[in-house]
């Protein structure tokens, strides 16, 4: 029988299940709201998701580069080497870091640095490293500003790190 007690922990009950439903429906539009901003931030800036056993190249609207791990794999603790190369002729490099959400967890200063010409192209080379990721598998981003005829361009390359 329904008594005047459970009616009023029903309602209660519903009032709770209700608010809960409006406050997920709420937070679900706002974090939809900020990975659009965050797709659109992502636009500008050519970003590409490497296969590290072979060249990786990116095609952008500013030119072609190609990113070279000689090792063909990360290994937490144990140093790379990266080549960036280009047939653009008035390049270089001012920023380069590795960002990671998840895996270290901060950002690694990474120094490229001009190595002769071959074949009428740029080579900029680094040797790093990354240390113990806390997740396997941890997605690692090359993050690298480049300065073209005195504009500013980001490029991303983002790859795996091997546990």
């Amino acid at each position: 029988m329904l008594t005047p007690t459970r009616l009023i922990q029903l309602l209660i009950m519903l009032s709770l299940l209700i608010g809960l439903f409006v406050w997920r429906t709420l937070s679900f539009e706002s974090s939809e709201q900020s990975s659009s901003e965050q797709s659109n931030q992502v636009s500008k800036t050519d970003q590409l998701l490497c296969q590290l056993s072979m060249p990786c190249v990116l095609e952008s609207a500013s030119g072609r580069f190609i990113l070279t791990v000689e090792e063909g794999e990360v290994v937490p603790d144990q140093p790379f080497n990266i080549s960036l190369t280009s047939e653009l002729k008035n390049w270089t490099v001012s920023d380069a870091k590795m960002v990671s959400e998840k895996g270290f967890e901060g950002k690694i200063s990474v120094t490229l640095v001009p190595v002769e010409s071959i074949n009428h192209s740029i080579t900029y080379q680094a040797q790093t490293m990354v240390g113990a990721c806390s997740e396997k598998n941890a997605s690692i981003t090359l993050q690298i500003t480049l300065l073209i005829d005195d504009k500013t361009v980001p490029i991303e390359y983002t790859f795996l790190v091997a546990n």
